[in-house]
């Protein structure tokens, strides 16, 4: 007989009836897993958790969120999970990473904990022993590589290495792995363990950097944190390296727009008392020099594709980053500001030094504690050099479009400021920043030369690139003083002038294929470089194939062209093993333009009109690839890992046959054809040159490269052949318009 109390009720007569057993109700909220499974949740409310996550043997993962947050798990799942099953077989090309503990682990299998299915329910399940620290290398690997960090790419870093080394070392959990796997996209091409493992340098850095991507879009959606900005910025710096123009400018965009979230342009967010801890002391300045770097990266990268900048410094109330030292002691020492911020300078503590005496009395002994803060520190010439190439590089990108408006030899113009400034930022460097040997080993002794040795490969590279926007201009000026027209320009160039623009221009790149050159055996560039290096390299070769095509340009250092020429092309190859997506497209350029060459006793006339073609080429080239050369990666897509590797020599090829139309040099409106007495002018100085081109064989070079650290004066080197016995030569000569017609293509005898 059925039991009263189960299955069967006893009526008012006595009598027993069956009752069905009472139905199951869903639970009027799903747990967490059955939302996420699409399965029926029936809650055991004695138990508290739900029967599916019992019977399938976890229930720790039974959750119930309150009302109105079951959005959370209807959100998309971070691509990792979502992707599990269609993930490749290796981030790297054959196992899956090794673990955090060093232990190798196998290809990624179904059966692995990485990826397991349920077998109540047959859906797929994301194992929770999954973790980020999974995409690390083994431990000690990971330290090498941020020693390689610190001492290869950022000396003049944004991180506190004493600090970081040791949380790496004692609490390594604590750390972002996002970060970390940035930091590594940088530092693994330089560090020979992971060299090892991945077979080549390009090969380490392009693993960590797709593993840091594929932890972007959750890093993105996440809220905003130094570390994560940090990171971004990182990302953006593997990218721009490798030739991904606009996804670096992407990723600069985020770390910038996380920057500004946390407000870390803002002197008043950190507030620092008198009693400030040193640790207080050090997270303030790593704030302040993240900012710095993200603001200058920026600047770089948006001043090669004249592109705007994310920030407003007029809004800026933080000091440039302080003295090495004192950051490395945690000492709130005095800092500089940049013009135009509203930063005020930091003066020094009245307190003596803490910890190390010896910097304490270095303080109180120099003019340190002036009212303006101080010398700038090596990271914050770093910052201003940096600030000053941006607006060289912005000005160059607007006069290759529409050309100068202001003529330079104006107090006015663009290359008066920018030229001055550059000697005014020059003339404040202290002893110990100056140039010279003794400084470089001294910073080399202290692992701060490859920062030292960027800040004036940027100097010079300010120089070449001002003065090479106005060669079309001088190219004008030289073929319109030929013709001598009425009134050709009120306002004439001084004497000499455009000799003195291209012998500086030539004489500073000259000095920096000399600066690479003897630092490259003492520090190679396995062992530290960045992109920003080559280009200077790249640069400079350029506007060397210049002279060496049209010796007349300058002819004393003439015979210096074609060996610096090659120098840069050994230099770049040599680059091309850690950055080899840029140092071959600028190593392929400059190759192309060395071997171009006017034909061989050519006309003056149209000696001049080729090197002002080529000028504007040049200019026009900047102008649709960027100033930076990224040509042939400016989408967000990937073609394979063969691309990131590798130049796009099809694409490179078909552009190296595409015709070049020759671009006329037009005379100034208004200027008739027929002759007129001559105008004392510049000009007339190259054109003699020009010539005189086909007779002036200069002996072969011996010693060392003529460099000049500022404008002639008025004075020509002695070497210049005599130009006023060409000039009474070629202007006593029949009359030269008669022998020009004007067409398309320009003035043509």
């Amino acid at each position: 007989m059925l039991e009263p109390d189960s299955t069967t009720a006893s009526t008012s007569l006595g009598e027993e009836i069956l009752v069905p057993p009472p139905k199951q109700k869903r639970s009027s909220v799903a747990c967490r897993r059955c939302r996420r499974l699409r399965a029926k949740c029936v809650k055991d409310e004695e138990k508290g958790r739900c029967r599916g996550c019992i019977e399938a043997g976890v229930p720790n993962e039974c959750q119930f969120l309150p009302r109105g947050m079951s959005a959370i798990d209807r959100a998309p799942r971070p691509p990792q999970n979502r992707k599990r099953q269609t993930r490749p077989k290796d981030l790297d090309g054959g196992h899956r990473a090794d673990g955090y503990d060093g232990a190798k682990a196998g290809p990624l299998t179904p059966q692995s904990p990485v990826e397991r299915f349920c077998e109540n329910c047959s859906q797929s399940l994301t194992s929770k022993s999954f973790s980020h620290q999974d995409l690390l290398p083994p431990h000690e690997e990971l330290v090498e590589a941020c020693e390689w960090f610190f001492s290869t790419y950022f000396q003049l870093g944004f991180l506190h290495k004493p600090t970081f080394m040791h949380t790496l070392q004692t609490s390594p959990q604590s750390l972002s792995t996002f970060l970390l796997l940035s930091m590594l996209s940088v530092s693994a091409r330089f560090t020979p363990t992971l060299i090892q493992r991945f077979s080549t340098p390009v090969n380490a850095a392009n693993t960590f950097a797709k593993r840091a991507q594929s932890l972007v879009g959750q890093e993105m959606l996440a809220a905003a944190s130094l570390d994560r900005a940090q990171a971004f910025f990182l990302c953006s710096i593997w990218n721009w390296g490798s030739g991904f123009r606009d996804r670096s400018w992407i990723f600069l965009g985020i770390a910038a727009r996380m920057a500004s979230v946390l407000h870390l342009s803002q002197e008043e967010s950190f507030d620092l008392g008198p009693d400030a801890t040193v640790e207080q002391i050090i997270n303030a300045e790593v704030s302040r020099r993240t900012w710095w770097v993200i603001f200058m990266s920026d600047n770089l990268l948006s001043s090669g594709c004249g592109r705007p900048i994310s920030f407003d410094l007029d809004k800026v109330t933080i000091p440039l980053p302080c003295d090495e030292d004192h950051f490395t002691f945690g000492y709130n020492g005095p800092a500089t500001v940049m013009e135009g911020t509203h930063a005020r300078p930091r003066l020094a503590p009245q307190s003596r030094f803490p910890i190390d005496p010896q910097l304490s009395s270095e303080i109180a002994d120099t003019s340190s504690t002036n009212a303006n803060g101080g010398d700038r520190s090596l990271y914050g010439n770093l910052v201003v050099i940096a600030d000053i190439w941006a607006r060289v590089a912005r000005g160059a990108l607007l006069r290759s479009k529409a050309g100068p408006t202001i003529a330079p030899w104006r107090s006015d113009s663009d290359y008066v400021k920018l030229a001055t400034e550059l000697q005014n930022w020059e003339s404040k460097l202290t002893n110990r920043q100056t140039w010279s040997l003794s400084n470089l080993l001294a910073y080399q002794s202290k692992s701060l030369d490859l920062g030292y040795r960027c800040i004036f490969l940027i100097m010079h590279l300010s120089h070449i690139v001002l003065r090479r926007s106005y060669l079309p201009m001088m190219a004008r000026d030289v073929h319109a003083s030929t013709i001598n027209p009425p009134n050709y320009r009120s306002e004439v160039a001084p004497p000499r002038f455009w000799e003195n623009v291209v012998h500086e221009m030539f004489a500073h790149a000259l000095k920096v294929i000399e600066l690479v050159k003897d630092w490259v055996p003492t520090m190679p560039f396995t062992r530290g470089s960045t992109p920003m290096m080559g280009f200077a390299i790249y640069m400079s070769g350029s506007v060397l194939s210049y002279l060496k095509r049209w010796t007349w340009l300058c002819p004393p250092l003439a015979e210096y062209s074609g060996p610096a020429i090659q120098e840069a092309l050994t230099l770049l190859l040599e680059l091309a093993v850690v950055w080899p997506t840029m140092a071959e497209r600028w190593h392929s350029s400059l190759k192309d333009a060395s071997f171009a060459f006017p034909p061989r006793h050519e006309n003056p006339h149209r000696q001049v009109e080729g090197f002002g073609s080529a000028a504007e080429e040049d200019l026009s080239t900047d102008d649709r690839e960027g100033m930076y050369r990224h040509k042939y990666r400016g989408s967000l897509e990937e073609a394979g890992d063969q691309e990131e590797v590798s130049l796009d020599e099809s694409a490179m090829q078909e552009d190296a046959k595409r015709p070049r139309p020759r671009q006329p040099i037009p005379l100034p409106d208004g200027v008739p054809k027929e002759e007129t007495s001559p105008i004392p002018h510049g000009a007339d100085m190259l054109y003699s040159l020009a010539t005189a081109a086909s007779h002036i064989q200069p002996p072969a070079p011996s010693g060392g490269v003529p460099f000049t650290n500022g404008a002639p004066n008025g004075s020509v080197p002695a070497t210049w052949v005599n130009y006023q016995e060409d000039l009474v030569t070629l202007f006593n000569k029949d009359d030269l318009s008669s022998h020009l017609e004007y067409s398309g293509d320009g003035w043509a005898f």
